[in-house]
């Protein structure tokens, strides 16, 4: 004699265990979203990189850009830096409204923060863009010669540019 049940859930003929198949489908999900912040990950680390190779590579070419520049330098002497008008700058930027710093910086940019430091010997200037300290960023440093006082010969020492977002 056959029984007849009622029902969808009261045919048991084809029945599988749904428990092994919910195991397998979350352990492919977890899976599959590990995998997917790996990625991620390895990308934001990626192009936090190449930001800083390229910030290194700008910072590079404003220092050579600013060891050269006219209106840094002695009249009459090319890649001469004055001291007197690196003194003027420094402290005094970013300068309200117009003046010297705000066109120096014009000239070369102002789509980051921008710190410019100068040693020779005993003297020391810096500047920068913004009136916020910088987070600290790539930068970049070449030699110059900065003259002090009425000294016909300058003294040796560093340009320093780095570049970076206001902290």
């Amino acid at each position: 004699m056959r029984v007849f049940r009622r029902g969808f859930w009261a045919d048991t003929r084809g029945a599988m265990e749904p428990s092994v198949d919910l195991v397998a489908i979350l352990l492919v999900v977890v899976g599959l979203v590990l995998f997917g912040g790996v990625l991620v990950q390895a990308w934001e680390g990626y192009q936090d990189r190449s930001f800083a190779v390229q910030r290194a590579r700008d910072a590079y070419g404003l220092a050579r850009a600013l060891r050269g520049d006219p209106g840094l330098g002695v009249e009459g002497r090319p890649g001469v830096l004055d001291g007197g008008k690196l003194a003027a700058l420094s402290g005094n930027c970013p300068g309200k409204g117009g003046g010297p710093c705000r066109e120096l910086f014009d000239r070369y940019g102002r789509s980051f923060g921008i710190e410019v430091s100068v040693r020779a010997g005993g003297f020391s200037a810096v500047f920068r863009s913004t009136e916020r300290p910088l987070r600290p960023g790539p930068g970049a440093a070449v030699p110059v010669a900065v003259r002090l006082g009425d000294a016909r010969d300058g003294v040796n020492g560093t340009l320093t540019v780095r570049i970076g977002r206001p902290g």
